[in-house]
């Protein structure tokens, strides 16, 4: 794998930021699919022309999850398909340094590592409990340090009160890894051990240093007191808090992300170290957690749902983007001499904005205005800036005080954070520096964001590449169509057929290019055909000739390119006559017609639609042939030229029996096909001849050698 262009841009937390802030180097690992990339970068370089790309590779489906260590020794990905594989890698080495497989046999739906590197959690995607009867998902939680066992330390399933919302976030409580939490849409859970624990020389000075894991944890919080080894698998305690409207006082959204964030501690709420934990909405709000108080509905609520009077409970509702749903939560400490000042809640929003909260959960750092796309990820440097971690407290800024923005008084002091980059739903990914907030304003901070990597538009769901030009044409899931120089590594054109949603059933399904690059052609949602300039993208013709989805699209391979086909959902294959190279129009005149329908025959069904279509002109140029083939493992061949307007699609022979499919009652499934060019198939006869002769040559040569040695036997005999 030489490049991917574009990485899994909406997947929550797909970039991590493997900078230094004094590196001239940006260094970034992002999910593309099943792929880990590392992605280089000169600083100075700003079209990308030098960046380089390492792919690492051992995923079997998708990733889903993507977690690294605060000083990035240990970056671990997890894969959302079935029997999902967890690798942890080196980055630095580019090479896996652990595989854990055999445990997620329906694969991991999210994954959290604990800032030491030390503790790693998954939740499952879940499935049918027999024993319990429900839908269930299990957590487990690994220790990476013991490389002796894939056996998890620590296992929990989510209460049954969520056997109805599958859970897709999880996180450690990084003050106390002994807590997690998890939430789906509707619903939250936390899990934690009911062991004593015993409490390390190491964690007790971390302690005191109001941090308990983020740089120094040892690993230890899980061994239970006494034991002179963590035992395995220790069952985690689950609880579900209710949700109620009345008791916030307004109604709650569905949930996104969860993280914690530590507060003092004045040992009154019966929560030492545990501090806060928020749950973004889709409407802008935070949901806040926390344990002590009179739980709503009294004690006996609480016990029916499995819950302790000190558990955690929703206590209140704060808003924390007015105009989108928080997409990203996490928390930042800024340098290893911690105070409540040091540690700060990040949230991203739909609305492209990146915030900064205290402990307290007041606003005190804004880098709002970033035009890019919903944040799908914000990642941390290494280290702080030696400048940005010194930042003194004399001037200060004030920050914003509304009503649904805090809970305490406005607070003035010096905003210092790492430096950081942001990824958003439109595949970019920008460098912002922190201190720009306190010396120029957010808007400036803003503005003089480093753009670092631009991928995909959009999620591609279709491709072609240009026959002659070192150029791809993209059909994206969100109506654009776009083509990419994969030497240049950028951009060419974009357009969106949609119009900005306003036309969903012109968003692309399918692409193709004439065979002598003077043209593309786009079958779309709603049935259409499409004739765009392949220079501008600017649409000539459009054509509705059936009401369902198209889902392939072909040009034959004549010198003319005189033909066109397509396949749609309900399985028909539908033939076009093409009339000529596809160009914009020039001086306002009117376009030309690019081509016309012929006709229409329907060889296969909705339930085994066409998974193959191509075109085959034969050696002397002087016929051209379509096949398709379904997925039931029919094949029909069309007599192209045959074909009229007035006699519709001329069909050569159906087969139902050729690749012994379902039509043929076999078990064979096509997923694709195309014909062998000529050329090809000579080259393969002439090596099947040529391995037919070198092994009857050999036969021969070993009947001779029998034959000898026969001889010579017989006349040693006389």
């Amino acid at each position: 794998l030489e490049w991917t262009h574009g990485f899994s841009s909406t997947l929550p937390d797909s970039v991590v930021n493997l900078s230094t802030s004094a590196s001239p180097t940006r260094r970034l690992a992002y999910v593309a699919a099943h792929t880990l990339v590392v992605h280089e970068s000169d600083a100075s370089d700003t079209l990308g022309s030098s960046a380089k790309q390492f792919a690492l590779r051992g995923h079997r489906s998708a990733i889903i999850s993507v977690r690294a260590s605060d000083d990035r020794a240990v970056v671990v990905t997890a894969e959302a398909g079935p029997d999902a594989r967890v690798i942890v890698w080196d980055v630095d080495e580019l090479r896996p340094s652990r595989q854990i497989e055999g445990r997620h046999p329906s694969g991991v739906a999210a994954a959290d590592l604990t800032p030491c590197g030390r503790w790693y959690a998954t939740i499952e995607n879940g499935a049918l409990d027999r024993t319990l009867k429900r839908f269930s998902q299990t957590v487990r939680v690994w220790d990476l340090h013991d490389t002796t066992s894939d056996t998890p330390s620590f296992v929990g399933v989510t209460p049954k009160e969520l056997a109805d919302d599958k859970q897709t976030c999880v996180k450690f409580n990084p003050a106390a890894p002994r807590e997690l939490v998890t939430n789906g849409k509707r619903g939250v859970a936390f899990f934690c051990s009911d062991e004593d624990f015993e409490t390390t020389k190491d964690e007790e000075k971390d302690e005191d240093q109001n941090e308990s894991s983020v740089y120094a944890l040892t690993g230890d919080a899980f061994r239970p007191r006494g034991s002179p080894e963590r035992r395995s698998e220790v069952r985690l305690r689950a609880y579900a808090p209710p949700v109620r409207a009345g008791d916030l006082n307004q109604r709650v959204a569905d949930f996104t992300s969860s993280a914690f964030v530590t507060v003092p501690c004045d040992g009154s709420s019966g929560a030492e170290g545990l501090g806060r934990c928020v749950t973004g909405t889709a409407e802008g709000d935070l949901v806040v957690w926390m344990a002590g108080g009179v739980p709503p509905g009294g004690p006996g609520a609480f016990e029916a749902r499995g819950m302790r009077e000190t558990d955690r409970r929703a206590v209140k509702i704060v808003r924390a983007h007015a105009r989108g749903a928080v997409t990203h939560a996490s928390r930042v400490a800024v340098r290893e001499t911690f105070s409540d000042a040091d540690v700060f809640l990040v949230t991203g929003g739909s609305d492209g904005n990146v915030r900064f909260f205290d402990v307290e959960l007041r606003l005190v750092a804004w880098f709002d205005g970033l035009d890019a796309g919903g944040v799908t990820s914000v990642s941390f440097v290494k280290k702080a800036s030696s400048a940005s971690a010194a930042a003194t407290f004399s001037k200060g800024v004030k920050a914003e005080k509304t009503g649904a923005l805090g809970d305490g008084d406005e607070k003035t002091k010096a905003f210092a954070a790492p430096d950081f980059v942001v990824a958003t739903n439109e595949s970019l990914v920008y460098s912002l520096i922190s201190k720009d907030f306190e010396t120029l304003g957010s808007a400036e901070a803003v503005a003089r964001a480093t753009l670092l990597a631009r991928g995909a538009m959009e999620p591609a769901v279709a491709l072609a590449a240009h026959p002659t030009d070192p150029v791809l044409c993209f059909a994206g899931a969100d109506g654009g169509v776009w083509t990419w120089n994969f030497l240049t590594r950028r951009v060419v054109r974009h357009v969106d057929l949609t119009k900005k949603g306003s036309k969903p059933n012109s968003a692309p399904t399918c692409v193709a290019y004439r065979r002598d690059g003077l043209g593309v052609i786009v079958g779309t949602r709603g049935g259409e055909l499409k004739a765009l300039d392949a220079e501008t993208l600017v649409e000539t013709q459009a054509m509705r000739f059936t009401p369902d989805a198209v889902t392939r699209v072909v040009c034959s391979d004549d010198p003319a390119c005189a033909y066109a086909a397509a396949a749609d959902k309900a399985g028909g294959v539908s033939l076009f006559q093409m009339l000529g190279p596809i160009h914009e129009p020039r001086d306002g005149a009117d376009p030309s017609r690019a081509f016309d329908f012929v006709g229409k025959h329907r060889s296969h069904t909705e339930e085994t639609p066409c998974v193959g279509l191509a075109f085959k002109t034969s050696a002397d140029g002087e016929s051209v042939e379509l096949a398709s083939v379904g997925a039931e493992g029919r094949v029909a061949r069309y007599d192209v030229e045959g074909s009229t307007a007035e006699d519709g699609v001329d069909v050569l022979e159906v087969s139902d029996v050729a690749l012994g499919g379902e039509a043929a009652g076999g078990d064979a499934r096509p997923t694709a096909a195309a014909f062998v060019s000529a050329a090809r198939r000579v080259s393969a006869e002439e090596s099947e001849g040529k391995r037919r002769s070198a092994s009857s040559a050999s036969d021969e040569s070993d009947s001779g050698s029998e034959s000898d040695e026969s001889d010579e036997s017989d006349e040693s005999d006389e």
